[in-house]
């Protein structure tokens, strides 16, 4: 056992704790994760996902952006009812 007893030192390539770490949460405008990520990239700022270049830089969401959400939510809402 070393001078961290079963903790990780911060930084640690095994911490469970560090950012690189951790799971990215679904896309907040399409609810897809970022491998399925159907949004397109903002002209302005050049983010993809972000819920506030709809109101800032003048995106729409589209139809399957709205539709796909929509499923992801109904989705979250069985798995977290049970």
């Amino acid at each position: 056992m070393g001078i961290f007893g079963w903790s990780y030192p911060p930084g640690a390539a095994n911490d469970p704790s560090a950012p690189y770490n951790q799971v990215d949460p679904p896309c907040a405008v399409c609810g897809n994760f970022e491998d399925d990520c159907i949004c397109p990239e903002c002209p302005v700022c050049k983010g993809i996902g972000d819920s506030s270049c709809y109101e800032r830089h003048g995106m729409v969401r589209s139809i399957a952006q709205v539709e796909s959400l929509a499923a992801a939510e109904r989705r979250w809402a069985e798995e977290n009812a049970e």
